[in-house]
């Protein structure tokens, strides 16, 4: 096994020309650990990841690999591989010449490249495919072959560009489980950019979300998704629905959040702002009275059948939720229901987007 590299991104700016791509990013990966840098297009996590291989030059700012200093360094000088989008494989070249390069550049050759090379295609689950040319081989054997050829050389760090990009849904998902065994099987630092939500939440030990060049949000899984820190973070890692609230005073100097027209006793914090946004999970609303907070009654105006769940939309007056069900469950269109929700299932968010 490979041990993976601690990496440290040290107010990393980038700019082009007026351009700027990046805002001071100051990151912490662990070493072995699954990292994936998530947002829209144009949020700066394709050129975050070049500057990580080496292939694009920071403005300011380190990058530091074990408490080495490689910003100056090329990328044939940094203990980094990178797997791109289109694969880059040879297409003049077999399997094994494709996966045997790096090996080829670093003075290893005959018997010993061989070895090394079909250890990697058995990594990777490809054993019989070394003396094939790559153009005969599908979308998901070119990833893996793409992946053989960077993980031959035992690189510290493992860089990702979108790799599964290509892919259909159903490979896709296949990847995915496979990329996370790999990564847990050689204890390489996997950096793997996307923006799908669904593949970060799947592969990451951490999850970073870029906006405009700025980390909108860092860290585990699981907390992005139940403890966002801004709305953004909460509307990108998944559905939400966001209904605007205004926080009162009740008679007794307590703080009651106004929902939808109803007053519910909540636990802000003393200097809340008198304008707030709640946002709450599909699947974390109910069908009943059971919850700490009752949203009142609302009415089936869409359903829609997702195999696994069924989503519904429900209005009331001019206020709508998105609401996610088991597909057992039986309800109607136009059917009124009554909804509430647990307060630990809602994330409350200042005006602007902050945590509140």
């Amino acid at each position: 096994m490979t041990k993976g590299s601690q990496v440290s991104i040290q107010g990393i700016d980038k700019f082009y020309g007026q351009s700027q791509i990046l805002d001071d990013i100051n990151l912490e990966f662990a070493a072995g650990s699954y990292v994936v840098v998530l947002g829209p297009s144009g949020s700066g996590k394709t050129t975050l990841l070049a500057i990580l291989g080496g292939f694009v030059e920071a403005t300011r700012g380190s990058v530091i690999i074990d408490g080495i200093d490689v910003t100056s360094a090329t990328p044939s000088k940094r203990p980094t591989t990178t797997v791109f989008q289109d694969y880059a494989l040879f297409p003049h070249m077999s399997v094994g010449q494709n996966v045997g390069f790096g090996l080829a550049m670093r003075g290893i050759k005959g018997d010993d490249r061989r070895e090394q090379v079909e250890e990697a295609l058995q990594l990777v689950g490809l054993p019989h495919v070394f003396d094939r040319n790559v153009t005969a081989l599908s979308g998901g054997q070119r990833q893996r072959v793409a992946l053989a050829r960077a993980l031959v050389v035992k690189p510290k760090v493992l860089l990702l560009d979108e790799p599964l990009g290509a892919l259909d849904l159903k490979l896709r998902r296949q990847m995915q489980d496979e990329l996370a065994h790999l990564q847990h099987t050689v204890g390489t630092t996997f950096v793997h950019v996307t923006h799908d939500q669904e593949e970060a939440m799947a592969l990451a030990d951490t999850i970073v979300i870029l906006r405009d060049g700025q980390v909108e949000d860092a860290g585990a899984p699981e907390r992005l998704y139940t403890r966002p820190a801004t709305e953004f973070a909460a509307v990108f890692m998944g559905d939400s629905n966001v209904l605007p609230a205004s926080v009162l005073k009740d008679t007794s100097g307590v703080n009651v959040v106004s929902i939808n027209g109803l007053d519910v006793r909540f636990d802000t914090s003393e200097s809340a702002p008198p304008e707030v946004v709640l946002s709450i999970r599909p699947e974390y609303l109910r069908v009943d009275r059971a919850g700490d907070v009752n949203l009142g009654m609302w009415r089936v105006a869409e359903k829609h059948f997702l195999g696994p769940i069924q989503r519904l939309v429900l209005t009331s007056g001019e206020s709508q939720l998105n609401l996610t069900l088991p597909p057992t469950h039986k309800v109607d269109i136009s059917e009124v229901i009554h909804i509430s929700v647990d307060k630990d299932s809602i994330a409350l968010f200042t005006v602007e987007g902050k945590s509140a």
